[in-house]
């Protein structure tokens, strides 16, 4: 057989499927969607301290994501982490006011 009879038998595969068609969003697809919309709209109703709060909930689970790499997957122990959390804590303090 030939390439040229090889590649007119092959079904043709578009972006969008073998079918042609859009598939409907899944069900966890939307949730994410809106979980998106809900964090993005929910700081213009918050107070300014829930906002500080949860800044500085999410820098600590930033330095805690780091760290549990650094230590506990590849089981080195680093001073510089610890240098560089005490380094952006200072420095946000200070340009903070």
């Amino acid at each position: 057989m030939s390439s040229a009879t090889e590649m007119t038998n092959r079904p043709a595969i578009t972006g969008t499927g073998l079918r042609g068609g859009l598939r409907r969003p899944t069900p966890p697809t939307l949730l994410r969607v809106l979980a998106v919309l809900v964090v993005a709209v929910l700081p213009l109703y918050l107070s300014s301290s829930l906002l500080q709060t949860g800044l500085f909930c999410m820098s600590a689970i930033i330095g805690a994501i780091g760290l549990n790499l650094l230590s506990g997957n590849t089981g080195q122990v680093s001073l510089a982490h610890a240098f560089f959390l005490a380094a952006g804590a200072y420095g946000y303090a200070f340009f903070a006011g």
